[in-house]
């Protein structure tokens, strides 16, 4: 079960904005570390692949697919599908109580995103993506800002993300939730929380030995609502992740 989630998610947000015009393949490998909002769940280090392509009409963007249904210098239109890969594996608990719980699974995400470029540099989106788990089908609509420039020359880049979405009570029952059935088995208290936002923030930097490679470095936060605080299986509303990567561009 993979155990980093929020620098995965991070990776696809923050490889984007500057190199958005660069058309090809990018692959390479990183190492990835990042604690987890679940009690009970260790923080683990791990690899990760780390993937781009720009084609004329189909992108990958770390763990994203899309299609591009519409494109001018400012606006965009992509219908998109990505992992969340938000997740609670009881066989990783230490506790009985937690390994008494049911698995949460990773899920596919789809649906449209919308750019606005508001410079070469800036750029904000809008996404309305269906959750598809059969246990938590609901649209989660989220706004993103996007930033990248230059730091001491062409070959070095920083970027930075702000990402805010909207999880519905569907998504936040069945990630922090316990069930009466959960409760009875385990001994927890059983919580149904309602819907909450969610903030992701992210710094990362970019550095180009040549014309093929690359290292990336990543580092973000990821804040889930004080409200969530009140789920036995939540120990902290905010996770730390980094992740650090080798890339080779294809011309």
């Amino acid at each position: 079960m993979l155990r980093t989630p929020l620098v995965l998610t991070l990776f696809a947000s923050l490889s984007v904005p500057v190199l958005a015009n660069e058309n090809g393949w990018s692959l390479g490998i990183g190492l990835a570390a990042g604690q987890r909002t679940y009690r009970d769940q260790n923080s683990k280090v791990m690899p990760v692949p780390l993937v781009r392509y720009q084609g004329e009409r189909f992108f990958v963007e770390g763990t994203a697919l899309g299609m591009k249904l519409y494109e001018t210098p400012q606006w965009g239109a992509d219908l998109i599908a990505q992992v969340d890969f938000q997740s609670f594996d009881p066989d990783d608990a230490e506790q009985a109580s937690f390994r008494a719980l049911n698995e949460r699974k990773p899920s596919a995400l789809a649906g449209l995103r919308f750019n606005y470029n508001l410079s070469r540099q800036d750029s904000f989106g809008v996404s309305l993506l269906s959750d598809t788990g059969s246990q938590r089908r609901a649209l989660i609509p989220t706004v993103s800002w996007k930033h990248g420039f230059a730091a001491s020359g062409p070959q070095t880049q920083f970027f930075s993300s702000m990402e805010l979405r909207y999880n519905p009570a569907k998504y936040n029952r069945y990630y922090y939730g316990i069930s009466a059935e959960e409760s009875a088995r385990s001994g927890l208290s059983a919580y149904s929380p309602g819907s909450t936002p969610q903030l992701e923030v992210g710094l990362g930097i970019n550095h180009r030995f040549d014309s093929g490679w690359s290292m990336t470095a990543i580092a973000g936060v990821k804040s889930i609502s004080s409200k969530l605080k009140d789920s036995p299986m939540v120990e902290r509303t905010e996770a730390l992740g980094g992740v650090l990567g080798l890339s080779y561009r294809f011309n």
